[in-house]
C-alpha cells in the first residue's frame, strides 16, 4: 500500500463518508516503527447524528502498537495521537473517534514480526 505523503488518485486526499470504509494498512507492508498510512479526510455527513469513525486493527502481533492520529490540517507535524491500539489476546484492537478532526491516519509506532491490517469504518 501507499504510505503517508504518496499522491492519491486525482491528487487529493480520499474523503471518508458515512457508510464507507478505507484500508489504511492491508497487512502486506514490511513492518517498520514509525510507518505512516495514507491520510484521509473526514467527509461531511448528511445526517446530524454521526457515530464517528471506528478504526479496526487485526493480526497485531504481541508488542505492536498502532497509533490513530488526527489533525485539522494535513501537515505531518500537525497530527496528534488520539489513541494507541494494543492487541488483545486474539491480536485485535479497535477505537471509535467521535471527535471532529478533519484528517486521520494510522501509524505503526512499535512494529512486531508481522504487519497488522488497519481499517477505518465510518
Amino acid at each position: 500500500m501507499n504510505l503517508y505523503g504518496s499522491l492519491q488518485p486525482g491528487g487529493v486526499l480520499t474523503a471518508l463518508y458515512p457508510g464507507n470504509s478505507m484500508t489504511l494498512f492491508d497487512g502486506t507492508e514490511t513492518p517498520a516503527g514509525g510507518m505512516k498510512s495514507l491520510a484521509f479526510a473526514r467527509a461531511m455527513g448528511g445526517s446530524p447524528t454521526d457515530n464517528g469513525i471506528t478504526f479496526y486493527a487485526s493480526a497485531l502481533p504481541a508488542g505492536s502498537v498502532v497509533e490513530i492520529e488526527g489533525a485539522n490540517e494535513d501537515i505531518d507535524t500537525s497530527y496528534q495521537v488520539l489513541q494507541a491500539l494494543s492487541p488483545d489476546t486474539n491480536g485485535n484492537a479497535s477505537y471509535t473517534d467521535i471527535g471532529r478532526a478533519a484528517f486521520f491516519r494510522a501509524v505503526l509506532s512499535t512494529a512486531g514480526a508481522t504487519m497488522p491490517r488497519v481499517i477505518a469504518q465510518r
